[in-house]
Parts: C-alpha cells; sequence; structure tokens
C-alpha cells in the first residue's frame, strides 16, 4: 500500500479534489472508495462510522468506537482501496485514524489534504507531499472569464483590465472564483471593471490574504437583504453539506425573506439562495435530476469570514471549540452553540447554566435572552442540551419582575429537550416558528399529552420521543 499526502494551498476545498474520484477509471481500479472531511473539529467515532458505511454501503449500529475500527479494519482486508481524508489540522486525526487501514491489495492508496505544511511532513510516509501550484495569469484569467461571462467571451475592451485584475488574484483560484462572482453581476463597461481593479489593488498586503480580501469585496458588494442571509451561516458547522430547503426555510423564520409581489416567499428565497451561489460565497455540492441545488457547501474562508462579520454587526455569536471567540453576550439577536465534549466540559463549570457561560466575558451586566430572535444548539456527539440544563431558575431569561419569564422575540430553537414535568416550559416560547424538540420521561407508567398549540406562530416542527407520547396538539399555523 502506498499513501500519498497532498498539502494544500489557498485551493477551493473540499470539492476540488472529490469529482476526480467519480472518474470511471478511478472507479474502476479501486474495490472500495470512502471519502471523509476532518476538519477542525471532529469525532472519530462518527469519521468511523461515515467511512464504514461508505466502504460496505450499510450503516454500522455499534456504539463502542474501538468495535467499529476493528469492523472496517476488516472489512479492508484484501481490497483495492482508496480512502481520501479530507482537510487534516492536526497529526493526531491522522494517528487516531491510521490503524484502521491495513496493508490492502496491490495498488491501494490513502491521500491527506491539509493546508499546513507541517501536517504534510510528519505523516509523510512512502511519498514526499505535494504542493499545489500558483495559477499562472494566463489561467487566472482563463477562468476568471469563464466566471464572468459563462459560455460567451469577454468583450475586447474588457480584456486588460480583466487580465489586470487576474495578476491581483496572485494565482489563488478562490479569490479569482470570488472576483469572477462580483464581475458578473457588474455592468460590462470598463469604468465598473476598473472599479474591482482598484479595490483590489488598494488593499493588497493590508488583509491577510488576497483569498481574504476577495471575500470582503464579494460581501461588500452584495445586498443588505443578502448579506444578513449569508450571515446566518454560521449556524452550521464547518464542512457541513447544508440542505438548500432547511436553509431557505431558516431564512424564512428569521424573517429574512421579504416578499412584496405576487410571488410567494419559497419563490423569492429561491431567489436569493441563487444570487448568493452566483457570487461564489456559496458552493453548490449536489443538485437534483432536475437540476435544482439539493445540498451546499460553504468555503472554510468564507465561514470564518462570516463568524468574525455575524459577531462584529451584533447579528449572531457562534461558540464552538475551535472558533476564535471567547463568551462575551452583548445583546447580539442570535446566538448558535456548536456542542461537543469540550463544550459541554467548558459549561459545566458553571453548572450548566447558559446565561451565566454567555455573559462571563461581558463587561457589563448584559441580561441573557432579553433581546434574543433565534438560539440554535447542534451536536455532534449524540447528545442533546437538556432544556432543565439552563433553564433553572427565573433568574435565566429574565424579562420581567412580574409573571413567568418569557423569550416572545425567540423565532427558531433547534435542539430543545423537554422531560415530561417541564414540558409547559414551552409557553414560554409564544412566537416561536421553528421547533426541533425531543421529549423524554423517566416514568413510563404515564403517557404525557403534548399540547403545542399554543405556539400559534409555529410554521415548522421536528419532533423526536424517548416515550410513548399519549396525544399531541398541534396549532393550525403548522406547514411542516
Amino acid at each position: 500500500m502506498e499513501n500519498v499526502n497532498i498539502n494544500e494551498i489557498a485551493t477551493p476545498k473540499p470539492l476540488w479534489p472529490k469529482r476526480y474520484s467519480k472518474i470511471s477509471s478511478i472507479v474502476s481500479h479501486f474495490d472500495v472508495r470512502a471519502w471523509a472531511t476532518i476538519s477542525q473539529s471532529y469525532d472519530v467515532r462518527e469519521l468511523l462510522r461515515d467511512i464504514y458505511k461508505q466502504v460496505t454501503g450499510v450503516k454500522y449500529n455499534g456504539e463502542k468506537e474501538s468495535d467499529i475500527a476493528d469492523t472496517l479494519r476488516k472489512c479492508l482486508i484484501g481490497k483495492r482501496y482508496l480512502i481520501v481524508l479530507d482537510d487534516v489540522w492536526e497529526v493526531k486525526a491522522w494517528d487516531e485514524l491510521r490503524l484502521c487501514f491495513p496493508i490492502g491489495k496491490q495498488g491501494s492508496r490513502i491521500m491527506l489534504t491539509t493546508r499546513l505544511e507541517h501536517v504534510a511532513m510528519e505523516v509523510e510516509h512512502c511519498t514526499d507531499p505535494y504542493s499545489p501550484q500558483f495559477l499562472t495569469t494566463e489561467a487566472s484569467w482563463k477562468l476568471l472569464e469563464k466566471k464572468a461571462f459563462q459560455k460567451e467571451t469577454c468583450p475586447p475592451e474588457l480584456q486588460d483590465v480583466g487580465v489586470q485584475i487576474a495578476e491581483y488574484c496572485k494565482g489563488l483560484p478562490l479569490t479569482v472564483v470570488l472576483i469572477g462572482g462580483i464581475l458578473a453581476k457588474k455592468e460590462r463597461n470598463v469604468s465598473e471593471w476598473c472599479e474591482v481593479a482598484n479595490n483590489l489593488k488598494s488593499h493588497l498586503g493590508a488583509v491577510e490574504s488576497e483569498s481574504n480580501l476577495a471575500v470582503q469585496l464579494s460581501y461588500r458588494y452584495l445586498p443588505d437583504h443578502l448579506r444578513h442571509c449569508l450571515l446566518t451561516m454560521g449556524v452550521f458547522r464547518e464542512d457541513e453539506k447544508i440542505g438548500a430547503s432547511k436553509l431557505m426555510l431558516l431564512w424564512m423564520a428569521e424573517g429574512l425573506v421579504q416578499c412584496s409581489d405576487e410571488r410567494g416567499l419559497e419563490a423569492v428565497a429561491e431567489a436569493y439562495l441563487t444570487d448568493i451561489i452566483s457570487s461564489s460565497l456559496l458552493m453548490v455540492s449536489k443538485t437534483t435530476f432536475y437540476g435544482k441545488v439539493k445540498y451546499l457547501q460553504i468555503h472554510d474562508l468564507v465561514r470564518d469570514f462570516v463568524l468574525n462579520k455575524a459577531k462584529e454587526e451584533k447579528f449572531m455569536q457562534v461558540i464552538g471549540t475551535h472558533n476564535q471567540y471567547q463568551p462575551s453576550y452583548d445583546e447580539e439577536h442570535r446566538v448558535c452553540i456548536h456542542l461537543d465534549h469540550k463544550l459541554r466540559h467548558d459549561l459545566q463549570r458553571f453548572n450548566n447554566k447558559v446565561d451565566r457561560f454567555l455573559t462571563s466575558g461581558s463587561k457589563k451586566g448584559t441580561s441573557f435572552g432579553q433581546d434574543l430572535k433565534s438560539f440554535f444548539v447542534t451536536n455532534n456527539v449524540d447528545d442533546f442540551l437538556a432544556y432543565r440544563d439552563f433553564w433553572d431558575s427565573e433568574a435565566n431569561f429574565h424579562v420581567s419582575e412580574e409573571g413567568q419569564s418569557k423569550l416572545e422575540n425567540l423565532r427558531a430553537f433547534k435542539g430543545m429537550c423537554l422531560l415530561r414535568e417541564d414540558i409547559e416550559l414551552i409557553e414560554r416560547f409564544p412566537n416561536l416558528q421553528k421547533l426541533f424538540l425531543m421529549i423524554a420521561d423517566n416514568d413510563e407508567s404515564n403517557s404525557p399529552v403534548l399540547k403545542l398549540d399554543v405556539l400559534t406562530q409555529l410554521q415548522s416542527l421536528v419532533l423526536g420521543s424517548m416515550c410513548n407520547i399519549n396525544q399531541v396538539y398541534l396549532p393550525s399555523s403548522l406547514k411542516s
């Protein structure tokens, strides 16, 4: 077995190598193929499950990490396999996975991609790391022209300034694609294109990299309503496959889709999505048979920009293990917690009270929940953030001294888990439009009655239960 390590430099990932794994000659050469995206935050057990499913075509139902690894290893013995480990950030990830890959049939390959040269050097095995070359000015211009004009050709009067813009992109494919997305929406005249060229030239060296500059310019050229839609991307995890319908439903639930004509909200949201995709700030990863967008992904650099900008504009704070923010809730309208083992441990230091955790870094006495519109909780550890963990007293989410405290501005809640005795707490979210709810119960003698008809604004509901529910009352506003 040979191992090929690729050190990736500023290339649009993770899609650029993935298309090659589907070429017929590659498919026919290998008995099995698997693609796993590692990223900064990863769960070894879930990675092994994912690789096993791709190798065997069936889901592994075991729980122990060692059992999954052993079963996967046995499945690969005697087979010629191709395993791609994409976006590796630390050698530890390779060390935790490599023993699962036995000496396979001659011609087996393991490919690693990383943006960090020291990672590529440390996992070096049978070959030297390969560093993709920067694009030449000619190649950059060809890519820029294709992005800006699609199937058309560039008018002669724009070629000189177009080549100049391509040079300013410094051979970085992502930068070229993003700037091409800007030019595609510009008027086809020299003055408009010169404005883009001057913006690029004047900011070179003022930001961390040309790619970051391209993201900033792409965002700046978006209309305000699309900027807000883009900033919601922080609720999705790094390298997550994002359902287009799920994303558009989120925009609608957040009140970001404005419809003033005969078109419905869904049609307007679809137009928003098309506009953002055409700017190259979102990448299409899968379409339906009829060509409609089914799944999307967001490039790591774009996502990092979104997290920074959302915090800067007090649009949303995203809390997770690998982002750069310290908990410092200061009246943001939206909060998203990407829950994992480390963050769960951090929460325990505050007795699992999320309001105390989020306001711990605030310089002023901010009351968490006072201006909150949306509160998201996602997880990758088969765990729910139990609702009672952070609603231990009336002081939490305190709005008024009189009566029960409510979050009347809250519109979406993903990841709520309630015990039967806590079900009435649902009334404290009277204006919820989108809800992901899990019901748990230790008392199996009586089945609870779930009264969700009090949520008169509810449009979307995902309901799970670890007990038998006697009856469910749903509001007439519910759409899905």
